[in-house]
């Protein structure tokens, strides 16, 4: 009788472990002043996703892998696409047109442009889509936009909306790219991580220059142990196209994960980051009430 009784408590136990584990986290999802007000009326979403992703070499120097970054950059644009129209949203676009459009521009970086050629130096964006290179007016929205939303997520003195309030420069940023693509909203993904092999040591100057950077954008949550093993830091911000507000923003960050591969942000990224945004149809609930 006794095992009977401790083989159901052991089954129990473990349902109640594997539910919690499948539950969002919702510590750091914020939402704006007016996110009622506003996000019923959002129907066109544009996407835009920048991933920087830095190579760690085993002999040799560590870099910025273009190649990698724009791999999971893609991803998580073409899986927030999908999650959006699942959702009730029109999705007007979803690109990702620049790689480190939220660095410090005033700091060259080493990056490789291109697979297998030589590893290089120059100051972020350390990659412009041919379509936004041509259009320097959107670039440069963009990237006033980039860093202003990872900075805005990521800190914790004032709510992600308090940030934009009594700045025009980024309010006009926000519109003229909002114009360009007609859409009431821009989805701003933001992704900043390392790439190692597993078991590879990492070099400390990488190391510790990723973790500066990285403390600067992630609550102050990281320590530089956590940065022996691949980490993916994500900042999300939904902001409306006609006040520059920021709607709805969402952070995580996940270890031992392969972020180039389409898989991961089918399952483990859309878990962590945009099952709570809010679907359409529960704004059309709240706009009736």
């Amino acid at each position: 009788m006794r095992k009977g009784i401790f083989n159901v408590s052991a089954l129990l136990s473990i349902v109640l472990v594997a539910a919690c584990a499948a539950v969002p986290d919702k510590r750091f999802v914020r939402t704006g002043p007016n996110h009622d007000v506003l996000l019923p009326h959002i129907k066109k979403i544009a996407v835009i996703a920048d991933v920087c992703l830095l190579r760690n070499v085993v002999a040799g120097d560590n870099y910025w892998s273009v190649k990698d970054s724009r791999a999971a950059a893609q991803h998580m644009a073409e899986r927030a696409k999908t999650v959006l129209k699942d959702k009730g949203y029109e999705v007007v676009l979803a690109e990702a047109p620049l790689v480190g459009s939220f660095k410090n521009p005033a700091r060259p970086l080493k990056y490789m442009p291109e697979e297998g050629g030589a590893v290089k130096e120059m100051p972020p964006p350390l990659f412009v889509a041919e379509g936004l290179a041509s259009d320097p007016a959107c670039r440069a929205s963009l990237l006033k936009i980039m860093p202003w939303a990872a900075a805005a997520v990521a800190q914790r003195d004032k709510p992600p909306s308090d940030i934009c309030c009594g700045n025009s420069d980024l309010k006009e940023a926000v519109v003229a790219v909002a114009k360009a693509s007609g859409a009431d909203a821009i989805l701003l993904l933001v992704g900043h991580g390392i790439n190692m092999p597993l078991g590879s040591p990492i070099a400390q100057e990488a190391a510790t220059e990723l973790v500066k950077f990285v403390l600067s954008l992630s609550l102050g949550m990281v320590s530089s142990s956590d940065y022996r093993v691949s980490v993916l830091d994500s900042y999300i911000a939904l902001v409306d196209s006609s006040t520059g507000e920021i709607l709805w923003s969402n952070y995580s960050q996940r270890q031992n994960d392969v972020f180039t591969e389409k898989e991961f942000y089918d399952r483990i990224w859309l878990f962590k980051n945009l099952y709570l945004l809010p679907p359409k149809n529960v704004s059309k609930e709240k706009e009736r009430q």
